[in-house]
This record gives C-alpha cells, sequence and structure tokens, in this order.
C-alpha cells in the first residue's frame, strides 16, 4: 500500500477552508483541466455516511468510476472518505485542517493500494504514485488560490 501526505497553509480562517471542502461541487473547480471530473450522484443529507459518486476520464478516453463515503467527519478539524466503489483496491484520504499563525494548515493524507496484486504494485509505483502526488498537488494550490482569492474580495 502507497501512502502519500503533502500540506499547503492557506491564508484564511479554519472554518472557510473546512466549509470550502464540505461543498462537493468544489471538487470540479480544483480538479487538473486533464482529469475531466464528473459528480454523477450525492447520497446523505449528512456529511458523516454521505457517498458521492464521480465518473473521472483522463487522456481523453479513460473513464473511471468511484464511489465514496465520508467515514469519519469533525468539522472543523478533519473528515475522511474511503472508496466504496471505483478502480482501488483501497482507497483513504485524510484532510486535516489545523490553525497556524498564516491561516490554516491543510493537510492530505492519501493511502491506496491497486488491484492486480504485484503487476498493480508495479503500476503504483512507476505510474499510479506519481500521478497522484501531481493531482493532491494541482489541487491543493488550486485550493489555495481559490479561497486566498475570494478572502480578498471578501
Amino acid at each position: 500500500m502507497q501512502r502519500y501526505e503533502r500540506s499547503i497553509v492557506i491564508a484564511a480562517p479554519r472554518e472557510r477552508v473546512f466549509a470550502f471542502h464540505e461543498e462537493t461541487a468544489n471538487l470540479l473547480r480544483i480538479s487538473p483541466p486533464d482529469l475531466h471530473t464528473e459528480i454523477l450522484s450525492i447520497q446523505g443529507d449528512s456529511h458523516l455516511g454521505r457517498r458521492v459518486a464521480l465518473r473521472m476520464t483522463q487522456f481523453g478516453f479513460l473513464r473511471t468510476t468511484l464511489v465514496i463515503e465520508f467515514v469519519e467527519y469533525d468539522p472543523p478539524r478533519r473528515m475522511v472518505d474511503v472508496q466504496r466503489k471505483g478502480p482501488f483496491r483501497r482507497w483513504r484520504q485524510e484532510r486535516l485542517f489545523e490553525e497556524v499563525r498564516e491561516g490554516t494548515k491543510l493537510t492530505d493524507t492519501v493511502a491506496f493500494e491497486a488491484p492486480l496484486g504485484p503487476v498493480g504494485r508495479l503500476a503504483e509505483r512507476l505510474v499510479i504514485a506519481p500521478r497522484i502526488r501531481a493531482l493532491f498537488a494541482y489541487r491543493q494550490e488550486r485550493t489555495k488560490e481559490l479561497i486566498e482569492s475570494e478572502e480578498r474580495t471578501r
């Protein structure tokens, strides 16, 4: 199983950064242009237990459907989702929101395991892990850009 962790400081209050991540539609705003993302459905009124079905298209033709469920929810400190259906054997994403002098430190921790045993482990190291690192770097930078620009216009 691979594990990736990345942090970024966003010049905004923790409640604001957390609220941004509560809004499922914001995922579309922070997804890289080469990963076309669609929200297929959202089930559940509360964030705890909420299931979100997504369709992602990479390279213009490779389509993947992913269903995630929020299994931990502690506003405004932490949220965790896991894959219930999708391409990974296992997927778990944790977001931590910490107050720091400059605003909020957002830390994403992703643990994942590809299917297909040894072939999947090789793919994890050579292809999947680098793409996930790039994905989360893009998402965090885009999140920072959007929230800080909105904070400046308030």
